[in-house]
């Protein structure tokens, strides 16, 4: 990028052209493009052009695209896709683009910019490619499953009829209700769960689906906003940030979620706020006789990350799925995430061993290069 090589802080003194002959002596190719335009807020690479555009096989590129008008990449992006478009081969054909959706906002937990996320900084490793997810954790053991399908919606249109939805956590929650009422998915969610459909808050999905949040302090901005009145809570932002580790299990529930009573949970708690309950049930008794989250009719939410890591639980609400679908005779098996990490590890240990002297590695740790 020419925000890149043209920093003062890397190349300097040498211009465009400089740079040009440089690459194409050292590199040997006969055609460049600078792309001037994309730079994601917060990116301190100087905008690294892997944060943006890549090089995959047969003429391709993989690009990061923007379809909300709203987000302020939209047009510095567009502008970046109309000069991949007129980009062509050594043979003037043009390069097989494919876009790669921009991450939703993700903010810095402790002063709120924004962050360079990107699905661009991806790693190609034998047999795997490792890619970022952006604090979605809560769904990544769902995803692992072949048979579940995970899908991530931006628009009203793309919601359908899923099996479950799920509201994940944010570090912005004021701003994240605005955006779903910005693109109409607050009126799809609600009449999703009026048809008997199912919802799931975690954390600020479940502060979004209570009656009102109030921030009064202005973390985030000050005032009161009106929730998405799916649950009858309500939750007031504090200054204290709740930051624990939670074992428990879930209470004796009732109408459809009655199949995911008196399961062991365990995860971990993030958050800012107190969240008071005006009608419904808890969801679950945590350590110290704390009790969690608010269940009513089809929607559920819970402050517990971490949520679908526990076996059981999981394993309950695939059966549950699985029966509302009619498809009693199918069986899903949830998948321990912890072994399954450690299984990871250890496949990632064995082929750093076969692919390093390990007997030099450790002499160089003992006594130094």
């Amino acid at each position: 990028t020419a925000r890149c090589l043209l920093s003062t802080n890397r190349n300097e003194p040498m211009t465009r052209a400089d740079i040009d002959s440089r690459l194409a002596r050292e590199l040997g190719f006969t055609r460049s493009l600078w792309l001037s335009a994309g730079e994601l807020l917060g990116d301190d690479t100087d905008a690294h052009i892997d944060t943006l555009a890549r090089f995959a096989p047969d003429d391709t590129i993989v690009y990061v695209g923007c379809d909300r008008p709203d987000d302020p990449h939209y047009a510095p992006l567009q502008l970046m896709k109309r000069d991949l478009q007129a980009f062509t081969t050594a043979t003037g054909r043009p390069y097989r683009l494919i876009e790669l959706p921009l991450p939703m906002p993700v903010l810095d937990p402790d002063d709120g910019h924004r962050l360079p996320a990107t699905y661009a900084n991806f790693l190609i490793i034998n047999g795997a490619v490792i890619m970022p997810t952006y604090g979605q954790p809560d769904l990544d053991a769902l995803a692992a499953l072949p048979e579940v399908r995970v899908r991530y919606v931006t628009h009203a249109e793309e919601l359908g009829h899923p099996d479950l939805v799920v509201l994940p956590g944010t570090k912005a929650t004021l701003g994240d209700l605005a955006w779903l009422r910005a693109c109409n998915l607050d009126a799809a969610l609600r009449q999703h769960a009026v048809a008997g459909g199912l919802v799931l808050g975690i954390c600020g999905g479940y502060q979004m689906l209570g009656l009102e949040i109030h921030d009064p302090l202005g973390m985030e901005g000050g005032g009161r906003q009106e929730g998405l009145g799916l649950l009858p809570v309500r939750t007031t932002f504090t200054q204290e940030k709740m930051l624990c580790s939670s074992v428990g299990a879930t209470l004796q529930l009732e109408g459809p979620f009655a199949d995911l009573s008196n399961l062991d949970i365990a995860g971990y708690q993030i958050h800012m706020g107190q969240t008071t309950l005006e009608d419904g049930m808890p969801f679950c008794l945590l350590t110290d006789a704390y009790e969690d989250g608010c269940v009513a009719g089809t929607v559920m939410g819970t402050y517990l990350h971490g949520l679908f890591d526990s076996v059981p639980f999981t394993q309950a609400l695939i059966d549950m799925l699985l029966a509302r679908k009619g498809m009693t005779g199918v069986r899903i098996n949830a998948q321990d995430r912890a072994a399954r990490r450690e299984h990871q590890l250890d496949m990632l240990a064995d082929t750093l061993r076969t692919s390093l002297d390990m007997d030099l590695v450790y002499r160089i740790l003992e006594e130094g290069i």
